[in-house]
């Protein structure tokens, strides 16, 4: 999976930042329960006033994550 996780993160890097959080960590711990995803990977694309605009249990596409910016706009 971390290669195409790689790839899309290379093709998205001007319009998304992308952070990766370890579910085995502190952080990732706090999260899971914060956002109640219990399911490994989860994507979750947020804009910039912290609102949630995507949620995946899989790597999303591409259009996807297009998609889930222009809905922001």
């Amino acid at each position: 999976m971390k290669p195409a996780v790689d790839r899309l993160e290379s093709r998205i890097k001007d319009e998304c930042k992308v952070v990766r959080i370890s579910v085995h960590s502190e952080l990732g711990t706090y999260i899971k329960n914060e956002f109640g995803s219990n399911t490994v990977p989860t994507f979750l694309f947020f804009d910039s006033k912290g609102r949630e605009h995507l949620r995946k249990y899989s790597v999303p596409t591409y259009v996807q994550i297009m998609d889930a910016i222009d809905t922001q706009k």
